[in-house]
């Protein structure tokens, strides 16, 4: 805008959406009568799921024709939650059929829904996502706080995030490698259309991993030693 931003009102109000520059031209002229003003694209102006749908072909290279679509599209298997297959499933589909002339995958491995111990469904929103990588190595309740002041929180979540956090990881989360996440979430990768996920069972689940490691490698070792007892003829 050529004269003061503010004059217009709020941000929100600045916007006209247009099937080309000169339809948008003309609703604001409609908008903003008698003043001047500069019309300037959103570089971004697909809806987020729309542009998600594109995703099976778009990373291979669409709309040209290179050898990565050519060998990998259509796929085989997608594996996603429940909640999204007509958000995101369907219209990956669609517009599969309408822009390649192909389904992009045949079947649909659809897994529950990962919820934090409350059973809050996990988002970025809520300020209740966990990092794999923080279950794996553990990290501090200082730190967690610090990764939720790092994101776009509105400051009502990020108190009540914050607030979870004390709760849910009042010492932090223990370190508990990788085998033990593993074992955890396989135990309900199947099953049920949702998974109220405690980080305390990965830590009883690296108990259960050690436990079986030990006792694995203390029976390979007295196998080891009956061979060699029985090579020498005792």
């Amino acid at each position: 805008m050529n004269d003061n931003p503010s004059a217009f009102g709020s941000d929100d109000s600045l916007w006209v959406s247009g099937r080309d520059e000169v339809d948008a031209r003309k609703k604001a002229e409609i908008k903003f009568p008698n003043r001047s003003f500069t019309l300037e694209q959103d570089p971004d102006v697909f809806d987020t799921w729309f542009s998600s749908g594109l995703w099976p072909f778009s990373t291979l290279g669409w709309p040209q024709q290179t050898n990565d679509l050519a060998n990998f599209y259509p796929t085989s298997v997608l594996m996603t939650a429940w909640d999204i297959l007509f958000f995101w499933v369907a219209r990956m589909i669609m517009l599969g059929i309408k822009l390649n002339g192909a389904v992009p995958f045949r079947e649909v491995y659809c897994h529950p829904i990962i919820r934090d111990s409350e059973g809050r469904k996990m988002s970025k929103s809520l300020g209740n996502v966990i990092d794999p990588l923080d279950v794996i190595q553990g990290i501090s309740l200082d730190a967690l706080h610090e990764k939720l002041k790092q994101g776009n929180l509105d400051p009502k979540e990020l108190q009540r995030a914050t607030k979870y956090q004390k709760s849910a990881f009042p010492d932090g989360i223990p370190q508990c490698g990788t085998d033990a996440l593993r074992f955890s979430l396989a135990a309900y990768s199947t099953g049920g259309s949702t998974h109220h996920r405690r980080i305390s069972a990965s830590a009883d689940d690296l108990k259960l991993r050690t436990s079986i490691l030990i006792s694995r490698s203390y029976l390979a070792g007295a196998n080891s030693a009956t061979r060699s007892t029985k090579q020498l003829g005792m």
